[in-house]
């Protein structure tokens, strides 16, 4: 086996294990968490620990109570913890009420799965502190730098922390440290050696001032933040797993361009976000501002689940622009911050009332040639084609389920005993039931059993009864004076049987949708008993009606093989006819007909709670006011971009800091809650966030301020004094030495060897083709990402990464020594102008290093270099020696 395949599978069981490890991790936080906390701590925790048995850490899970073991990993039908929580035995826990049989079931799960917890994850009992004191959720605080010998704003506020700790800040950085530094951090490639020269030879007071506009001022600069912006927007070229549609996004690119194109312009950050949130309610002269919205239209399909879409479009607004983690107020209220679950619903009601046209619309103007026109009247006949279809397939399911209202009931009655199916994608043969109607039906009886709804009390009654003694037992259920006397006039007879049920009540409802449509069908009954009746079958809470949009999208629609094979041909062709004509932007509309939202009992779609309106986060906004204006997107987006928001510009500018320190002043760059880090500097955080308002939200601004201080220009190197003081460098007394993302890596190498193609734009390529395009361009596949690219600490897509792990691990280095990338990019030094006519060992060692390095070798390494070309195959040493560099410390990180 090759050097090259026993890396690649190194890298292929390091990726798999991160995977894995990462989806448990999100079972625990979804699953296990919420019950321990919610039912188990008060009991179990450190507080009380009823029997000796603590329930809040894995360590103390598997170590027991005063009675031994309550686990024993990887073995459920031997742990006393899961027999206990299916009240088996003497021993029932918890005592109050017994865990439902999705808890259980995820409990035996997680003991399978050998008890997965994250590292550091303590369960505590929540805060009795009023979370809405945190620091966060509180206004900025205009704070003034402190007077000191410092004449930078931020060296003030970091001085004032040094003299409590008597250290002081290390020496300002020599020049070619510093435009490397510079390079990298603004525009992600190194400078030239010209660049280089031209910078340690000015001896002007703005000389550094000078590189610094000129790198803000370069295309360049768009490509290197938009790559850290694609990190939150969780960016891919593709939808990840889908069945009907393509699994491509063939114009995702043009949403890319838009980051870039705006950062390069210094589009203000609060209009940045507002485009990417509501471009489609701004008026604008620029049409391709609509490519914004690819923020919430690039994420993942999650299988066309539409409550999964939902959540990820909701996870990447609140955690990626506001450091809050509101996904986790799905299932229940957020167990450590103020956010309750009917926030989050609130903006689950404003992303559920916009959707996704089919046609999206043009990213730039519209062609005016015969062949567009032709190309347009035949998209507009296949989209109508396809329109026509879906809508008549949905109107054959509402209409079944009216029709066939008997065998529904029934069927929801026999699954009453079965596990909810909300999280299931179930099929069926063509004119059977549909399963999620089904489900539907199965949830509103239950919702009926809830509200005590006269009309369907006696349903409740009959379905409580044995099958086996049914119609003996039916004799003895009594009528009730609160029941609908119309159902009771029905069972003037007493039924036999749960189907004789199902069918009395079927005959009621279609007399009674009969009655309401020979008087016209568009007022209620007068009859308020009949209204009753009736609206199980119409109206907004009815199952029958159902939405065009259900749980698992079109699959829903049509759970039939010979169905969907029709849907996916005519979505086919018009996808196939689309992608023929010019780009277009991934945009995201407001329906016709908005969603009112209602909380989702732990989180299940057809547990509907009480109703709330789309409004904004109520620990953001104690005067919020309901959205009016269509879905509410343009308004939430002004609510995040707001002033007056506390975590907006404190999250960004955290956000900046962190790319250009390797760490953030919070060091949660996504977490600002009750869970995250505090501070180091509280008041220089304050500071910046609230520069950063008063600049007009310009985010040059913003790194203008932050690399012209003397923080950002230290020295890298170590201080003996300082590490006994601060071994972690929280003070900032130095800066930090950082490794070269994979995407400066990548365009590193292919500038020095000049082969990097600096086009700016355009749709993605796939890396390590021979294209040359910087990585920013690169395509990412969310179905299948690469394994490189994890190995080299690119986030997977599979949801919005605000910060990235930066790992410096074997396979890394392999991949550099082994791989022909850089054996190619090492060639092509070799064969560069400067270099390549070269004769002198002596002058030819000097110009590789200056080439790769931007130095030219010590007196001392130019030794070593020419002892290890002297006597060999001259071409292949240099190769090797020219190979070796780009290995080194001092190219792959920067000081």
């Amino acid at each position: 086996m090759s050097k090259i395949s026993i890396t690649l599978l190194f890298f292929f069981f390091i990726v798999c294990d991160a995977k894995a490890d990462k989806v448990e991790d999100d079972f625990f936080e979804r699953s296990i968490r919420p019950v321990l906390s919610e039912r188990c701590i008060e009991c179990h925790g450190s507080a009380v620990q009823k029997s000796g048995l603590r329930l809040d850490s894995r360590k103390a899970v598997i170590e027991g109570g005063k009675n031994g073991a309550v686990v024993i990993p990887g073995n459920p039908n031997a742990s006393k913890l899961i027999s206990s929580i299916k009240h088996e035995g003497q021993l029932k826990m918890p005592g109050d009420k017994k865990l439902s049989y999705i808890e259980i079931k995820a409990f035996e799960k997680w003991v399978t799965l050998g008890l997965p917890w994250p590292d550091s994850i303590k369960i505590t009992l929540k805060n009795t502190k009023s979370e809405t004191e945190h620091w966060s959720f509180l206004p900025l605080k205009k704070a003034v730098p402190p007077i000191n010998e410092m004449s930078h704003p931020i060296d003030s506020f970091i001085h004032q922390k040094f003299n409590k700790r008597l250290i002081k800040q290390s020496a300002t950085a020599d020049k070619r440290t510093l435009i490397r530094r510079l390079s990298i951090d603004l525009i992600g490639i190194p400078p030239s050696i010209s660049e280089i020269s031209a910078f340690e030879n000015d001896p002007s007071s703005d000389a550094y001032e000078k590189v610094v506009d000129r790198l803000l001022a370069s295309p360049r600069y768009g490509e290197r933040w938009a790559r850290h912006w694609l990190d939150i927007a969780r960016y891919a070229d593709n939808k990840g797993y889908v069945f009907f549609e393509d699994k491509n996004y063939p114009w995702a690119w043009t949403y890319r361009e838009y980051v870039i194109n705006s950062l390069n312009n210094d589009l203000p950050y609060n209009q940045f976000i507002i485009e990417q949130i509501a471009a489609d309610q701004i008026e604008t002269k620029d049409k391709k501002s609509l490519a914004a919205l690819g923020f919430l239209t690039v994420g993942g399909h999650f299988m066309g689940n539409t409550h999964d879409i939902i959540d990820d479009r909701i996870d990447v607004m609140t955690r990626g622009l506001m450091g809050l983690t509101v996904s986790c107020a799905r299932c229940h209220d957020h167990k450590f911050d103020p956010i309750p679950a009917a926030d989050y619903y609130s903006l689950y009601g404003i992303m559920r009332s916009s959707f996704e046209p089919i046609t999206p619309p043009l990213y730039d103007a519209e062609p005016i040639t015969e062949e567009y026109k032709k190309f347009a009247l035949e998209l507009k006949t296949k989209e109508k084609k396809l329109l026509d279809f879906v809508q008549a397939k949905h109107r054959d399911l509402v209409t079944q389920s009216r029709s066939r209202v008997a065998d529904y009931l029934l069927a929801a009655y026999q699954a009453g005993n079965q596990p909810p199916a909300d999280d299931f994608m179930l099929i069926a043969d063509k004119g059977d039931l549909n399963p999620a109607m089904i489900a539907r039906w199965r949830a509103f009886l239950e919702r009926m059993k809830i509200q005590k709804d006269p009309t369907w009390a006696l349903w409740h009654r009959y379905s409580s009864l044995n099958p086996s003694s049914f119609s003996q037992s039916a004799l003895e259920v009594r009528n009730l004076l609160s029941d609908n006397p119309l159902i009771l006039q029905a069972f003037r007879v007493p039924p036999k049987s749960m189907k004789q049920v199902a069918d009395i009540y079927g005959k009621l409802l279609g007399e009674t949708e009969k009655a309401w449509l020979s008087s016209g069908g568009t007022i209620p009954l007068k009859d308020k008993n009949a209204e009753m009746i009736r609206s199980a079958l119409y109206g907004p809470n009815s199952p029958a009606d159902a939405p065009l949009e259900l749980d698992w999208g079109f699959l829903d629609l049509f759970p039939d093989r010979t169905t969907q094979g029709e849907y996916k041909a005519l979505i086919k062709d018009l996808e196939t006819h689309l992608v023929k004509g010019p780009p277009r932007s991934m945009v995201l509309l407001d329906s016709n007909e908005l969603y009112e939202p209602n909380i989702f009992i732990r989180g299940q779609p057809n547990r509907i709670g009480d109703k709330v309106p789309r409004q904004f986060l109520k620990v953001l906004d104690s005067n919020r006011q309901s959205f009016l204006k269509g879905s509410g997107r343009l308004e939430l987006a002004k609510s995040i971009a707001s002033n007056t928001n506390p975590l907006t510009s404190r999250v960004f500018v955290n956000q900046v800091w962190a790319h250009h320190f390797g760490n953030g002043l919070v060091g949660t760059l996504g977490d600002f809650g009750v869970r995250g880090d505090l501070p180091t500097h509280p008041e220089l955080l304050d500071w910046l966030a609230i520069k950063f308002m008063e600049n007009n939200w310009s985010i040059k601004k913003l790194h203008k301020v932050i690399v012209t201080s003397n923080t950002y220009k230290q020295s890298s190197n170590d201080r003996e004094d300082c590490l006994k003081v601060d071994p972690e460098n929280k003070l900032l007394w130095k800066q930090n030495r950082r490794r070269l993302d994979f995407e400066s890596l990548h365009d590193s190498v292919l500038s020095v060897s000049g082969n990097l193609d600096l086009k700016v734009g355009g749709p993605s390529v796939s890396f390590f083709t021979g294209k040359n395009r910087r990585a920013v361009y690169g395509y990412i596949d969310r179905l299948d990402f690469p394994s490189l690219l994890a190995t080299f600490d690119i986030p997977n897509p599979a949801s919005s990464s605000v910060e990235r792990t930066s790992t410096t691990v074997a396979p890394q280095a392999l991949y550099l020594m082994n791989g022909p990338f850089v054996r190619e990019a090492a060639k092509k030094v070799l064969n560069l102008n400067t270099i390549k006519e070269i004769k002198s060992t002596d002058q030819k060692a000097d110009a590789i290093m200056l080439a790769v390095l931007g130095r030219k070798p010590t007196a001392k390494e130019k030794l070593q270099m020419i002892n290890f070309v002297m006597g060999s195959n001259e071409n292949e040493v240099w190769l090797d020696l020219t190979h070796g560099l780009f290995l080194t410390n001092e190219f792959a990180f920067v000081d």
